[in-house]
């Protein structure tokens, strides 16, 4: 983090929260709601599942992809600033997939 600096370290934190916002809104048009309703967040959520949780992140761990953690019938998500746009993405394309399977 020193290494970083404060400059750096912000624009880390920016870019985390940005990604996971972009992913929670694309999960949110598949069913996935927020558990915290419109509450702040910063790069984790908690999200219902209408989707077997535990179905989810196996298929995305056969993709290469850490997916979220299944929790109580949902999946606590997380996003960094490692995370791309066609990462993120491409979780959205596989859920889509368990999700019509």
């Amino acid at each position: 983090l020193a290494a970083m600096g404060p400059k750096g370290l912000r624009q880390a934190a920016e870019s985390s929260a940005a990604h996971a916002h972009y992913l929670a809104g694309e999960l949110a048009k598949l069913g996935f709601g927020l558990r915290s309703g419109d509450k702040p967040f910063f790069h984790e959520f908690l999200t219902d599942s209408p989707i077997e949780p535990e179905t989810l992140c196996a298929k995305l761990e056969e993709q290469g992809i850490l997916g979220g953690l299944p929790v109580d019938g949902g999946i606590l998500w997380c996003c960094t600033e490692l995370n791309s746009k066609e990462d993120m993405d491409d979780v959205v394309e596989i859920a889509k997939e368990v999700f019509s399977a």
